[in-house]
């Protein structure tokens, strides 16, 4: 059985990861930019990929956050 306490560990976990990931993300794609500035190629696209991944993490920490004492998926009509 879930606990509240649970469930924002969870929250909180996605939301840490999220910004890791998605900061991460934009670091590699600025340092592709600034590495190959020519635009023969958009190898700095390639940071868009965790960071995307990272900005999904960020939404998903936002739908699984406890409110006002209820934790999604658990309890009647979960």
């Amino acid at each position: 059985m879930w606990s509240p306490f649970a469930a924002r560990h969870r929250a909180q976990g996605l939301l840490i990861g999220g910004i890791i990931t998605a900061a991460a993300g934009a670091g590699i794609s600025t340092f592709l930019l600034l590495l190959r500035p020519d635009n023969d190629r958009a190898v700095w696209a390639v940071g868009l990929i965790p960071m995307f991944v990272g900005v999904a993490m960020l939404i998903s920490s936002w739908l699984v956050w406890p409110r006002n004492g209820h934790t999604p998926g658990i309890g009647p009509g979960a």
